[in-house]
């Protein structure tokens, strides 16, 4: 009897999917950079710790920045049917929270055993250690889990290293596709270490300091904003001092954003009644600018009457391209939207189900619509091979373009909405 693969050892379809994995990410996203890469240990077991935000791109945006082989945990009430065996494929293991009941307490306990024995067979273990996710610049309590399975590999291995590298996930937008993406590995935390400094703490100690540590280090490596009922004017007035920054450079813009908040953060602190009136002024404009559907990439980029022409004519001209991309493609991208609009009540959702229709859909699509070509007239097969690959992404990316595009052409008659942006960008830069 062929014996079972564990889920942490080698296996070649495994490693295929994950390199087209990885391409389809970068292929999802209009640009993405990577940060930190040098931070990753390589003396010991390392457990990955990244903000859970946006829901199951965040192990996508990982698995396409990551190389290497990686074991995931997620919340195992999405293991159901079907999906525990593609799950399992995909180096996935189901974790009960306490919310979940008593009952599921003892496969909790399982996966943490499993997730040390991963660990042990240095193989990296990433663990999105909010435990759900939430579509803002914040942070969720860490959950337990993480300091769990940190003391549980301590204790069963004291003589061997173990690191948490906090990663931080700043997306250019949570819910349309074809935006940036920022990937930043964070300094890592010797977990051995602190764990030999504690020894006389009770392990209730030592595991809260685990997840303090964890979640102060991912804290560093995203725009962190309260979450509070500020938070709204809070992330337009960080949005605004960083749009400045091309959105070609999403790690610039990410650290400007970062240095935007802790900027506005100290003013809060320093100066509460001027920085209330400044937030006030950030939401009035908010509400207006969307009012009038303007977007703030339209307000931070240069803009003039033929700039918007000449987008305009290369929108026109590449049309046809476009619109033999989506005939190409309709069928996936139909699915995609409707499970979106239709059955899906949490936007968070709505590019994980894109990306995944994306990357398995549209592939068996393509594959077919090839080879039919192929077989009935070679050259033209081999045409639509090379130009209709990337057909959804293209319809995704055009559309985007047309929104920004439609957004200058109203900012050219809101003369308005631009003076309030420049009042509200010098007093951003002056706090």
């Amino acid at each position: 009897m062929k014996k079972k693969t564990e889920i942490y050892e080698k296996d070649f379809k495994y490693e295929l999917l994950h390199g087209f994995t990885s391409l389809c990410v970068k292929l999802f996203y209009r640009k993405i950079e990577c940060d930190g890469l040098e931070n990753i240990p390589e003396d010991g077991a390392v457990i990955f710790a990244p903000n859970h935000c946006n829901a199951m791109m965040d192990p996508m945006s990982i698995l396409g920045t990551y190389k290497g082989r990686m074991v995931f945990v997620a919340r195992a009430d999405i293991f159901g049917g079907a999906l525990a065996k593609i799950f399992e494929f995909l180096k996935m293991m189901p974790i009960n929270r306490q919310r979940d009941g008593i009952r599921n307490m003892v496969k909790a306990e399982e996966t943490i055993e499993k997730s040390i024995e991963v660990l042990d067979n240095d193989v990296p273990f990433c663990i999105l250690a909010e435990g759900t996710h939430r579509t803002m610049h914040s942070l969720l309590p860490i959950g337990k889990g993480i300091a769990r399975i940190a003391v549980g590999f301590c204790e069963k291995h004291p003589g061997k290293k173990l690191y948490i590298v906090p990663v931080g996930l700043e997306y250019g937008d949570y819910f349309r596709p074809g935006t940036t993406l920022n990937v930043r590995y964070g300094s890592p935390i010797d977990v051995t270490a602190l764990l030999g400094d504690s020894e006389g703490g009770t392990q209730l100690a030592r595991m809260n300091e685990i997840r303090s540590l964890t979640g102060e280090g991912i804290k560093k490596e995203i725009i962190y904003l309260p979450d509070d009922d500020r938070y709204e004017p809070s992330w337009e007035l960080v949005k605004v001092a960083s749009g400045k920054v091309p959105g070609c450079k999403p790690a610039l813009r990410s650290e400007a954003g970062r240095k935007a908040a802790g900027k506005l953060a100290a003013f809060r602190d320093e100066h509460p009644e001027e920085a209330a009136a400044l937030l006030d002024e950030a939401r009035g404009f908010a509400l207006a600018r969307r009012k009038a559907g303007i977007s703030l990439h339209s307000l931070s980029g240069r803009l003039s009457g033929l700039s918007v022409v000449l987008r305009s004519l290369l929108a026109i001209v590449l049309l046809p391209y476009v619109a033999a991309c989506a005939v190409s493609a309709a069928i996936p991208l139909l699915l995609a939207e409707y499970l979106c609009h239709c059955k899906f009540k949490d936007r968070a959702f709505h590019n994980s189900a894109r990306f995944l229709i994306m990357e398995l859909i549209w592939s068996v699509f393509f594959i077919i619509e090839v080879v039919a070509l192929l077989i009935c007239n070679l050259p033209l097969g081999i045409a639509c091979t090379l130009i209709l690959w990337p057909a959804p992404y293209v319809v995704y990316r055009y559309v985007e373009s047309l929104r920004r595009l439609l957004s200058s052409w109203k900012l050219l008659g809101h003369k308005e909405i631009r003076k309030s942006y420049e009042d509200l960008c010098v007093k951003v830069e002056n706090i």
